[in-house]
């Protein structure tokens, strides 16, 4: 390779790797004009699917709600936008769905109203809200529940790690897997 066009192609690589494109799959907090609320970002990019990890959702959060200044005004609500960026908690929706007798094998009658109600009732289950409040603990804050709302229904044989039953039945049955989600916070008693 000529030497200049050697440069010029290091030099891309370079640039592009710096870029906000090559990094879209950090995660951070973004704070809202109400210091009430926040967003957590799985990533950079709106064209980019980014996985949080349930060890990055920690680390990200709490360095986060350290940096908040004390004098902070209280915080209400965290969005964490979709279940699907978050493995670990559409996979314990699927998994809690499944096993739970408010959602029937048939869980796609339920009417859409009742689905949200459900599902938050699934992600607000108390040794969930301990996993979902683990970056919280030693701050004035604590998850007291998850809202939820548009949620999504999947074959039950590809969003759900306990079930076993193969065919055709296997895939009619369908559970929850992702959702638009908020993090209900509150002052830590």
């Amino acid at each position: 390779m000529h030497p200049t066009l050697a440069t010029r192609v290091l030099t891309t690589a370079l640039l592009l790797a710096s870029s906000p494109l090559a990094s879209a799959c950090s995660p951070y907090v973004e704070g809202s004009p109400d210091p009430a609320y926040a967003v957590f970002r799985p990533h950079g990019s709106a064209f980019e699917s980014c996985e949080v990890s349930e060890e990055t959702y920690r680390r990200v959060l709490a360095q986060w709600l350290q940096s908040r200044p004390p004098e902070s005004a209280r915080l209400v609500s965290l969005s964490l936008g979709r279940a699907r960026d978050y493995p670990w908690i559409s996979r314990h929706l699927a998994d809690s769905a499944r096993g739970s007798s408010e959602w029937s094998d048939h869980g796609r009658r339920i009417p859409p109203g009742r689905q949200n109600t459900l599902v938050a009732k699934l992600l607000s289950d108390t040794t969930f809200l301990q996993r979902l409040d683990a970056p919280f603990v030693g701050t004035a804050f604590m998850v007291r529940g998850v809202a939820v709302e548009k949620v999504l229904l999947g074959a039950a044989s590809e969003a759900a790690s306990d079930y076993s039953a193969g065919g055709r039945t296997a895939k009619k049955v369908k559970v929850p897997y992702d959702a638009q989600l908020w993090l209900r916070i509150v002052p830590r008693e």
